[in-house]
């Protein structure tokens, strides 16, 4: 339980420039993992990442969700326009 905790609060990372960043909820998510960007304009290149550094799915798009039930339950990334962050798969 405590982990996910950690999970939750740390969902928010800051892109290379200061005032940039993206927040994902829910967290942990179980089929659309949707996001917020802080400082960054779409369309989004959006990237789902494994826990192995491999990029799983890459995909260019205006709207601020994506599918992830397809994915096996554990950790990954998601990076949009280069500021990633982390979250948990039901």
């Amino acid at each position: 339980n405590d982990a996910v905790v950690v999970a939750v609060t740390s969902t928010q990372v800051q892109g290379q420039e200061q005032g940039q960043g993206v927040r994902v909820f829910p967290n942990p998510v179980s089929d659309a993992l949707c996001f917020t960007s802080f400082g960054i304009s779409g369309p989004y290149l959006v990237e789902l990442i494994g826990v192995d550094g491999r990029v799983i799915r890459s995909e260019r798009t205006s709207v601020n969700h994506v599918d992830v039930s397809m994915l096996l339950p554990g950790m990954y990334a998601l990076r949009v326009n280069g500021s990633t962050v982390r979250f948990v798969k039901n």
